[in-house]
């Protein structure tokens, strides 16, 4: 086991953990501040140690979810009212997922709200919402224009499956291995129904 160490706060908040490893055992998670003022999102690499990844700009704090082989980082960002917006991180930059022309390919008109998981290939899953309620999605990045398309699912609770060995459970959101890509929307269920 290793101490993965803190941003400088003891935990009060929202608590100091790691959410998600990739292969090459990089952690990111949250952790608070000095003085638990607030909580940022992190990433862990043996030769960094414990790196803040900051928030999007005017935000109050984040967390860092997801991260794939590439050290890509996936999670949200969070005003002073904790309203969420999705960030995507790579290369020591914090990008909006909602961000004009990030999203060229949108047609349930959903406004992100967090990005969850990542896989090798980039493409994430996450929640977003509409004026009927929350949706999965799984947005595919298109590399030659940089943009994401996304595909959303009509559901309201749906099984997101992560790349990280184990099972754990967060509120009615369902998380597993997957066997295939490491990245999963792969089931919705009615609300209310016990079948999946």
């Amino acid at each position: 086991m290793i101490d993965l160490g803190s941003l400088g706060g003891a935990g009060g908040i929202a608590g100091k953990h790691g959410c998600a490893v990739n292969n090459q055992g990089e952690v990111v998670g949250h952790s608070e501040l000095l003085n638990n003022a607030t909580f940022h999102g992190f990433l862990w690499t043996r030769r960094t140690v414990m790196q803040e990844l900051g928030t999007l700009l005017g935000d109050y704090a984040s967390l860092a979810v997801g991260i794939n082989g590439g050290s890509q980082v996936v999670g949200a960002s969070l005003d002073a009212s904790f309203n969420p917006r999705p960030f995507l991180w790579q290369n020591g930059v914090m990008t909006d997922l909602n961000t004009r022309g990030l999203v060229s390919v949108n047609p349930a008109g959903l406004y992100l709200l967090l990005g969850d998981c990542i896989n090798a290939a980039g493409e994430i899953v996450g929640l977003g919402v509409t004026t009927d309620g929350l949706h999965g999605f799984l947005a595919t990045p298109n590399n030659e224009t940089g943009t994401f398309r996304l595909h959303p699912k009509e559901c309201r609770s749906l099984l997101l499956f992560r790349p990280t060995p184990g099972r754990c459970s967060s509120g009615d959101w369902r998380f597993g291995d997957d066997k295939r890509n490491g990245l999963a929307l792969t089931h919705c269920a009615v609300v209310g129904s016990d079948k999946r």
